[in-house]
């Protein structure tokens, strides 16, 4: 008895070991930037991901097995079976079948095999509990997925979804195309690994449609309802750093997604997560599962990954994979490099005082010309997509021209334009490269607080006449301050080394702090010296708790004037449309 307890607890830690090693093998480079992105080709070698989101039991006497037929020929691709695993690539990877590049025609079947059962290709077709349609793979098809799972009617079923786009033609120039293939379903909470006994209903239990919404809650066209256990069309978006929010359509649970995984990362976001139980036991969950950096397993109830802001390239079709109450974005292929995806983008800002009210034109080599009849001093445009290449800005008023200024745009750029004036009231633009950051929520450290969603900005002096100043914060209104930067000089940010302040904020809670001050530097020779020129509250810029994403304030107008409308201030410019849900 002794000697099977040590030989089960030596298979259990070849068992992590190599779960371990596969893992780091199998990751996937996140896309940081525009810039990096990778297509899925067409390989030589196709694979298919398993996905099982068949109910558990930590107890239960019985486990899965899949199997692949062929012709004549059958094996045994899959089984969690307890202490008989086939297939895993290790925790929290799917399964993976090598799929000959020629392609053919498979039928699967899934039975119910009893626990610590040798692995057998002959099926027990008393324990078969379900058979997929023929399925047709075709040649050089490339990453595949199967899903087995309960369909609305309670049945099990297996569903084959191609993940690369191989017919689906490319989307037109300056626009992305996203589908979403939905298994959502309401989870229950696993705390921690040491839970037990755990009962998990997976798809058998609250199946729910999904709609794609942008920040601002309206639907993505084509995608307001899409049913459980369906995979919809393609849909057509604007390119871009977009904030595409799944929305839960069940009556009684209307509400956000919060949970994700990296962007491009399927197969560790979904799959088998194992526990163990004490000596001699490990238990397979197979639902989708988070494990937060400090290896504890937090479960379906953490916050966990990104909210759902993604780099959409132009010329790139995209799936959302939802499981149960995760959800995952796919690169499924990228059409014309270098054609389809030649854009950028640029917003302009009116920073100057001495024009409260201006007209701009916007017009780019090829393409579309942008109109704006009226652009008042402190307000922005939203970014605009435009080809890359030679972009000319006019600023007008009453017909007459004020300036004109001309631009290159990079591909896959993020600009923006502030046009201002020097003390000597000579017009000017000042342009700004934008780094867009995925990231727009943070999951909670173990045992740490609720999360997060983090505001981004830089701080920019734009004042002309004002000299070095600086930006303070309290975290009540009228409280102490407390400096939030160093001193900027004119047309400079308020750090040297990566021209970036970064605020992070609780985003359960109104955003802190609750006020910003603008003050003149210590440094100067006269009575102003810190003197604090403007302030203003916080909900000024985020009227509902934390918006996340990337801005920049930026300080403007001009100190010494008796104009009103034309005194210094601080602004906040958004290049992003993430918004709090």
């Amino acid at each position: 008895m002794k000697m099977m307890k040590s030989l089960k607890t030596l298979y259990l830690l070849l068992i992590v070991l190599l779960s371990g090693s596969l893992y780091l093998q199998s990751c996937k480079k996140e896309a940081a930037s525009l810039s990096k992105f990778e297509p899925i080709e067409i390989t030589k070698l196709d694979t298919l991901h398993i996905f099982n989101l068949l109910p558990d039991s930590s107890f239960s006497p019985m486990g899965y097995a899949l199997y692949a037929i062929s012709g004549t020929d059958t094996s045994m691709i899959y089984s969690n079976s307890k202490w008989g695993i086939r297939g895993t690539q290790g925790s929290g990877i799917p399964p993976i079948m090598t799929l000959p590049h020629t392609g053919g025609t498979y039928r699967f079947k899934v039975a119910k095999i009893p626990n610590y059962s040798p692995i057998s290709n002959k099926i027990d077709e008393r324990k078969v509990i379900c058979t997929s349609a023929e399925i047709n793979i075709p040649p050089n098809s490339g990453f595949n997925n199967l899903v087995l799972y309960a369909g609305p009617d309670g049945k099990y079923d297996v569903k084959y979804i191609p993940m690369t786009a191989i017919n689906e033609p490319p989307p037109v120039p300056g626009k992305f195309k996203v589908r979403i293939v939905n298994f959502g379903y309401h989870l229950p909470v696993m705390r921690n690994t040491y839970e037990l006994p755990y009962d998990f209903p997976n798809s058998t239990g609250k199946q729910f449609p999904v709609s794609l919404q942008y920040a601002d809650s309206t639907a993505v066209s084509g995608l307001q309802q899409v049913p459980y256990g369906s995979t919809s069309n393609y849909a057509e978006v604007p390119y871009g750093m977009q904030q595409l929010l799944l929305f839960n359509q069940y009556p009684d649970s209307l509400k956000y997604f919060n949970y994700s995984g990296k962007f491009n990362n399927l197969t560790s976001s979904f799959g088998i997560a194992f526990s163990m139980a004490g000596a001699g036991e490990i238990y397979f969950s197979v639902h989708p599962f988070y494990t937060d950096p400090s290896g504890f397993f937090q479960g379906i109830g953490s916050n966990a990954g990104n909210r759902g802001s993604y780099p959409f390239n132009a010329g790139a079709c995209y799936s959302i994979y939802v499981f149960g109450n995760m959800y995952n974005v796919i690169l499924d292929k990228q059409y014309g490099a270098n054609t389809l995806d030649d854009f950028g983008k640029v917003q302009v800002v009116n920073a100057n005082p001495g024009q409260q009210d201006l007209q701009l034109t916007m017009k780019p080599q090829t393409g579309e010309t942008h109109q704006y009849n009226s652009l008042p001093f402190g307000k922005y445009t939203a970014p605009i997509t435009v080809p890359s290449g030679n972009v000319t800005c006019t600023f007008t008023q009453g017909g007459r021209t004020l300036y004109t200024y001309d631009i290159k745009i990079p591909r896959l750029a993020n600009y923006t334009l502030y046009y201002t004036a020097d003390q000597n009231n000579t017009p000017q633009v000042f342009q700004q490269s934008n780094n867009i950051s995925t990231t727009d929520y943070q999951a909670p450290g173990y045992a740490g607080p609720g999360y997060i969603e983090p505001v981004k900005f830089k701080v920019f002096n734009l004042c002309a006449d004002a000299g070095n100043m600086f930006v303070t914060s309290a975290t009540v209104i009228g409280g102490t301050d407390t400096r939030m930067t160093a001193d900027m000089g004119y047309k400079s940010y308020a750090t040297e080394s990566n021209n970036t302040f970064t605020a992070v904020f609780d985003g359960r809670v109104q955003l802190q702090p609750a006020t910003f001050n603008l003050r003149l530097s210590t440094q100067r020779p006269d009575t102003l010296a810190s003197k604090k020129v403007f302030s203003i509250e916080s909900k000024a810029f985020f009227p509902l708790k934390t918006n996340p994403g990337n801005y920049t304030m930026a300080a403007i107008g001009l100190l010494n004037t008796a104009d009103e409308k034309q005194k210094l201030r601080l602004i906040m410019i958004k290049h992003t449309n993430y918004t709090n849900k």
